[in-house]
């Protein structure tokens, strides 16, 4: 797996910058220079008004749709192939780690920075495992997001300073190799499509804790997602699964 290296201050006073593990897409050197295409995926009208009106006046960003759910936004995303895609952390139909491995599968160029009113600790790990390429607060200086969409489109990875050990310990936790009991437990429940909630219902652990499992089993598979680990944890014999008759 890809170590990620801090390699300097941000251009904002309160982010830090590493560089992204994933390439970019064929040919986009070699393309002309070009105002970045932004998605947006917010469930607060006002919110997402606001963000599209101050985007709006940006001459090098262009939003290109806002969907208010992750279905939609998908769809928005399969259509629009944006550079970069802005969404919320939670919404009405599941929240973006789940659903990022389809996202980055319609669009694989698109990066994703995600924008959380609610930015702790186990939800940032579970968004940068998934496959995200920022994470920040909705309550930092406007300037801050914006910056942010600028170097999530470069190719750089946009962390607040206060996540920077646990996404040190995430790089360092790659190389652990193998998955814990318990983890293997979680990994077999998600193979038999239970839900976190479901999860950790049947393990009698709370989400949070279920939650923090399924990302240091995406981290030791080195996946962006929960299909992808079930995938391999088969391929591996780590689990059975056994489809539905």
């Amino acid at each position: 797996m890809t170590h990620l290296r801090l390699v300097g201050m941000s251009r904002a006073a309160d982010t830090e910058t590493v560089p992204d593990p994933r390439p970019a897409a064929a040919g986009e050197q070699l393309l002309a220079p070009r105002a970045t295409s932004v998605a947006l995926i917010e469930d607060q009208q006002v919110l997402a008004g606001a963000i599209q009106r101050s985007l709006s006046i940006m001459t090098d960003l262009r939003v290109v749709g806002c969907a208010p759910s992750l279905d939609e936004g998908i769809a928005l995303v399969r259509r629009t192939q944006p550079d970069v895609l802005v969404s919320d952390y939670r919404l009405g139909d599941g929240d973006i780690p789940s659903r990022l491995g389809a996202i980055l599968a319609e669009s694989p160029a698109t990066r994703v920075l995600v924008f959380t009113g609610w930015p702790d600790e186990n939800s940032f790990l579970e968004a940068m495992a998934a496959g995200a390429s920022g994470f920040l607060d909705k309550a930092g200086p406007f300037e801050e997001f914006i910056d942010a969409i600028r170097r999530v489109a470069a190719g750089e990875v946009v962390v607040a300073p206060r996540f920077l050990p646990a996404l040190t310990r995430r790089a360092t936790n790659a190389d652990s190799g193998a998955l814990s009991r318990r983890e293997l437990e979680v990994l077999q429940l998600l193979a038999e499509g239970l839900s976190t909630s479901e999860v950790a219902d049947r393990l009698i652990l709370s989400v949070n804790t279920v939650r923090n499992h399924i990302t240091h089993v995406l981290t030791k598979l080195d996946v962006r997602s929960r299909l992808e680990a079930v995938n391999v944890g088969v391929r591996r014999g780590l689990i059975r699964f056994d489809p539905p008759v």
